[in-house]
């Protein structure tokens, strides 16, 4: 409201009507300040600083319900007032319940104080009501900053759960591979000396107990499927470097599935290679990302012991912020927006359980200790995998059977 009085703004073409307005306004001691025009392209141009509109419906250039709505976009904060004639009071009607702020008859403008009320209060309900959309406003903008800073909180608090399930996972590594290492050096040197001896009585005893050689042969087997275990324990405690060099993936892949096809013909297992055509060369340890696959392989042909399908799929995705351990935070491994090749091997097998699926990379754990499992291949994958700079996963798909991701840095 301006210091030296309230500036009114009328639209109105009757000149009666206009000089009767302006000589009630008159009589307030200066309190008012009149600005008239006759036609509402005129009052689009002198809307800056007013602080109430007496507008009359039926102009020469806009009529009806029509004119209010113009006006109201043009000026949605100044307070209107709808001055209506008894054909008017439907129109003035509607314009109230669209946003108008009051609609005075103009029989009434000869009651005394009648017009200056109006405009008093008029302006007193506007001035409320713009305040309420803005502080409305004010609390949805701080209704979206606590909305965000809750969601950066959760993607903190879920970034601290990762990087402690991290840290706890390495120390467990750790503590494996010491445990592993010190195992094996123990137990290689006896296991070397029962094979000397296995390989002295084959050549010495000339039993004749027909039970001799088939007792020889199991110590045998067995003798040779603990050096493989003390094998796997000292490869899964050594692996702290890597020879890293660019090569193409689907060569590596293509060899680990050689180590399998007697498996995949046995169990009578489909092999579908779906390899993306334009794989750029990537940076890998190509023996060792060779001995991560043909342990994912054979963990698939081997829970297809009736038959199945054995898919392997390479392909490359620009990453999003959505995508797991992608994002500027300590601990993401990946960056939004960086193009990354994927491996991936899918089986038809009965899947992972969903109590399993967090501990199928802790070391040890296996579901085929009947089987002669060590538990230590997905650790070792795992392991490798870090060491590359890149991510291994393991879940189940849509429709039966496991997946299992490499994604890696191009």
């Amino acid at each position: 409201m301006a210091p030296n009085g309230v500036r009114v703004l009328l639209i109105e073409n009757d000149g009666g009507e206009t000089e009767l307005i302006r000589q009630i306004l008159s009589e307030e001691k200066a309190r008012f300040k009149l600005e008239h025009v006759d036609q509402l392209k005129k009052a689009f141009e002198c809307l800056d600083g007013i602080d109430v509109i007496l507008l009359d419906l039926n102009l020469t250039d806009s009529k009806g319900l029509e004119t209010f709505t113009k006006l109201r976009i043009k000026a949605p904060k100044i307070p209107i007032i709808v001055l209506s004639s008894a054909n008017d009071d439907k129109f003035a009607l509607e314009a109230v319940q669209q946003g108008a702020q009051d609609y005075l008859d103009k029989d009434q403008l000869r009651v005394k104080k009648t017009l200056t009320r109006v405009l008093r209060y008029a302006i007193e309900r506007k001035g409320a009501e713009n305040k309420l959309r803005e502080a409305n406003i004010e609390l949805s903008r701080r209704e979206e900053k606590l909305k965000k800073a809750l969601s950066d909180l959760e993607k903190t608090q879920e970034a601290l759960k990762a990087a402690q399930l991290q840290a706890i996972h390495a120390k467990k590594l750790e503590l494996a591979g010491r445990l592993a290492a010190g195992v094996a050096h123990e137990i290689k040197n006896p296991l070397a000396r029962i094979r000397m001896g296995i390989d002295y009585l084959w050549k010495e005893i000339h039993a004749q107990d027909k039970n001799t050689p088939f007792m020889l042969r199991a110590m045998e087997d067995a003798v040779t499927k603990a050096s493989e275990v003390v094998k796997t324990l000292l490869d899964f405690s050594s692996i702290q470097s890597l020879n890293i060099q660019t090569g193409d993936l689907h060569p590596v892949i293509d060899r680990a599935l050689s180590s399998v096809k007697e498996g995949l013909e046995r169990f009578h297992i489909e092999l579908n290679k779906d390899f993306c055509q334009d794989m750029p060369p990537i940076k890998l340890d190509a023996h060792r990302i060779e001995e991560v696959l043909i342990n994912l392989l054979t963990n698939a042909v081997h829970v297809m012991p009736s038959g199945g399908k054995l898919t392997v799929r390479t392909l490359t995705k620009k990453l999003e912020t959505d995508s797991r351990r992608v994002g500027y935070r300590k601990g993401d491994i990946f960056v939004p927006g960086e193009t990354v090749a994927i491996l991936q091997v899918e089986d038809t097998g009965p899947g992972i359980s969903e109590e399993m699926l967090d501990k199928v990379f802790d070391p040890f754990f296996t579901t085929k200790k009947h089987e002669g499992g060590t538990g230590l291949g997905l650790a070792v994958a795992k392991n490798i995998m870090e060491l590359h700079g890149g991510l291994v996963e393991i879940g189940n798909k849509e429709g039966g059977g496991a997946r299992v991701t490499l994604t890696f840095k191009t």
